[in-house]
């Protein structure tokens, strides 16, 4: 749930200001998540909603909605990197 908030926060942090990875990706790493895993969220997040200048309105008006596109793609990332590091020990 720790993760979840602190990309939550950061989310909501680049949807107000600045909208570029390399912002949202800073934000996302002061909150002890991996680079790899706010990359990959960007992307996600990105892939189902557009650009990030976009993600504020769907936080204001869609919060349900938000929140499971952000939850999905926390838990995606998330597997696709234990499973990348999986495979490399074989």
């Amino acid at each position: 749930m720790k993760k979840f908030n602190l990309l939550f926060l950061t989310v909501f942090i680049a949807a107000c200001g600045d909208s570029n990875k390399a912002q949202f990706v800073q934000g996302c790493t002061q909150g002890y998540i991996s680079e790899e895993i706010c990359e990959c969220v960007y992307d996600e997040i990105k892939d189902e909603l557009g650009e990030s200048k976009n993600w504020k309105d769907a936080m204001i008006y869609d919060q349900t909605g938000f929140f499971k596109v952000m939850a999905k793609a926390t838990v995606k990332c998330e597997d696709k990197l234990l499973f990348n590091k999986y495979l490399c020990y074989f």
